[in-house]
């Protein structure tokens, strides 16, 4: 019995000193979880822990309540997902909660299972996992499904991934309606054109000068997917110090997955960025394969999509979207008042002066760079000024003068004149110019701007507030009457005075540009004028110096031997002696034309039969300038202007 005694007494002892050392035992920070979460999804009831959760996404967590709060497990609250169904929310538990398995992260999940991964991290904001998804699926999408997917879930990789692959198809594959349908036709037709320029006309385009062509040709389309890009909207550091984890005891990616943590796969998307592997152009895409993830809170409704991937989205997911716009328009109406004040404490602290407001040596710059400008021009037109008086010099040592290259130069000519002239009026007018700052007035716009930004920011507020249910029914004033109503009021009133400030200030600025048009359309109308007046001037001059031309060439060599040599030359030996030989060289002339003649005929019944001379009247009308050039001469400008296989 004393035996037993000690024995029973031993283990009572151990017992209290095991109850002893579990009360003093500390809570590990990663791995001892108080309670579990529970989701019921489309009639299925799951639970898990939460912790997973509170790490990974801060606005999934405060959107459905899973701050730890050491509340026991019976009652842990029941979470209701609407819009997820209870597959896509399997494969996503799945991928939260891996099993341990000897194969790779990436070879566990189908491809669209991680199309579903990604799609659900992106609207719930699980910042890491989805770069994690997006490494996955890397080399895995079709052209179409990087497009898609893309531009449904803000991937501006993805979709710059789907335009090279279809720009590197071969020639003889082209871009079907269906795919111009899915794309969009005014992407097609820019795809279409580089595509031209590469395969058609011969453009050679490395790696590095196609991202530049695809980032300038689609920077708009670029510019919206970066800025809805959910990624990055909450550092990891602050999730850490917000769920109250230390940071190193918050490392539990690498340890559930038993492979690689989000962080390094992030860090192996960096060191890999620029090593990606090129898509297949002749892979298909199965449309309906997909698992259809929700609708993602983002401005732009994917819902709407021409494929018909995914359904729309129910009320809680409108309201969600609603919440998430509002908070966008919010911080970037906030920005703005920022901006507004910068620039109301530059106004006020600039003074009032003739030119004040306005950056001197900015509009000295800018009239010096006119006036380079306008010089260069007057260069040009020196340099083709010379050319047309060299090719007039060469062409009246050969021919004669040229009526046309004559009048191409006076034009040059006249458009130097203008040139120095506009040089001069232009230094004139802004010399002239008033360069004087209206202070009064800038204020007036500034504080107009900054009311009017801080009304709009105030019923933003109250907006969110009525979406969040925050403030409940607002108490009665001393009427009786609600003081919701009563505060709409007083915001649109509000509202009403700062449209109508803006509305004066508007009009002001409208007056002023009114006139400033209206003087510039008056110059402009006195300039057409004045080179109308010159255009009709130069061609009655040179009228009258064709018609000089033409009278002193009619002039025959007797006529002006009589009139410029001395009698002894027409004495009637010297003039019987000129007429013969001025017959025997009509004589010759007679011959040489109807050779010409005969040449021209055989010219044109050749070309009439070859078909390069439509009509009959054909060749009347090419000759019929040079009537009054020897017949010769014509016959060589027609046969090497004209028809060159006959010269």
């Amino acid at each position: 019995m004393p035996d037993i005694h000690t024995d029973a007494s031993e283990g009572f002892d151990s017992r209290e000193m095991r109850v002893a050392a579990e009360r003093a035992a500390l809570e590990d920070g990663v791995y001892f979880w108080l309670d579990n979460v529970r989701f019921l999804v489309q009639g299925i009831l799951f639970r898990v822990p939460r912790l997973p959760f509170i790490l990974g996404s801060r606005y999934f967590t405060e959107k459905h309540g899973l701050r730890s709060n050491g509340v026991e497990a019976a009652a842990e609250p029941i979470i209701h997902l609407r819009s997820v169904s209870a597959p896509q929310f399997r494969v996503f538990l799945k991928f939260l909660f891996p099993m341990p398995s000897n194969k790779p992260l990436e070879s566990i999940f189908t491809k669209e299972e991680w199309i579903t991964i990604l799609s659900l991290c992106t609207a719930w904001h699980f910042p890491e996992f989805r770069k994690l998804a997006i490494q996955s699926l890397d080399g895995k999408l079709a052209e179409l499904e990087l497009i898609h997917v893309g531009r449904a879930l803000s991937i501006p990789i993805f979709v710059l991934e789907g335009y090279r692959a279809i720009i590197n198809r071969p020639t003889t594959k082209i871009i079907t309606k269906e795919e111009a349908t899915v794309i969009g036709h005014e992407s097609v037709n820019k795809l279409w054109i580089i595509r031209y320029q590469i395969q058609v006309a011969g453009v050679a385009l490395d790696e590095e000068a196609m991202g530049r062509e695809l980032h300038e040709n689609f920077a708009e389309e670029l510019a919206e997917l970066v800025r809805d890009d959910p990624e990055g909207r909450v550092p990891p550091e602050m999730v850490r110090e917000w769920a109250g984890v230390p940071e190193d005891e918050s490392r539990m990616g690498k340890d559930m997955r038993g492979s690689v943590s989000p962080h390094e796969f992030q860090g192996e998307d960096e060191a890999k960025g620029q090593e990606r592997v090129p898509l297949d152009a002749k892979s298909s895409v199965p449309w309906a394969d997909f698992l259809g993830p929700p609708a993602c809170p983002r401005p732009r409704d994917i819902t709407r999509d021409p494929a018909g991937w995914w359904g729309a989205s129910d009320g809680e997911m409108k309201r969600e979207m609603e919440e998430v716009q509002l908070a966008g328009c919010l911080q970037d109406l906030k920005g703005e008042e920022r901006e507004i004040r910068r620039k109301l404490q530059e106004a006020q602290s600039r003074e009032q002066s003739l030119e004040g407001g306005v950056d001197t040596e900015s509009v000295k710059h800018a009239r010096l760079e006119r006036i380079k400008e306008e010089l260069r021009k007057i260069e040009e037109v020196k340099r083709v000024e010379k050319e047309l008086t060299r090719s007039l010099g060469n062409r009246k040592m050969w021919f004669g003068p040229d009526i046309d290259l004559w009048i191409r130069l006076e034009d040059v000519r006249n458009r130097r004149r203008e040139l120095k002239q506009r040089i001069i009026d232009g230094g004139a007018v802004e010399d002239d110019q008033s360069l004087r700052w209206d202070k009064a007035k800038a204020l007036v716009q500034l504080n107009t701007e900054l009311r009017y930004c801080q009304v709009k920011q105030q019923m933003l507020e109250k907006r969110l507030n009525e979406l969040n249910g925050v403030g409940g029914e607002k108490p009665l004033d001393a009427s009786g009457v609600n003081s919701t109503a009563a505060e709409h009021e007083k915001d649109t009133k509000s509202v009403t005075i700062v449209e109508r400030e803006l509305l004066v200030v508007c009009e002001g600025e409208k007056d002023e540009a009114t006139q400033k048009a209206e003087r510039r359309k008056t110059l402009e109308d006195e300039q057409k004028h004045v080179r109308r007046v010159k255009q009709v001037q130069l061609q009655k001059e040179t009228k009258l110096r064709a018609q000089e031309a033409q009278y002193s060439n009619s002039f025959s060599k007797r006529e002006r031997l009589l009139s410029q040599s001395d009698p002894a030359s027409c004495s009637p030996k010297k003039v019987k002696q000129r007429e013969k030989k001025q017959r025997k060289c009509a004589k010759n002339l007679r011959k040489v034309s109807n050779r010409a003649q005969g040449g021209l005929r055989a010219a044109e019944h050749r070309a009439w039969r070859r078909g390069e001379v439509r009509e009959r009247d054909t060749i009347a009308v090419i000759l019929s300038p040079y009537k009054r050039v020897p017949v010769i001469y014509l016959y060589q400008r027609f046969c090497v202007y004209y028809f060159p296989t006959f010269a």
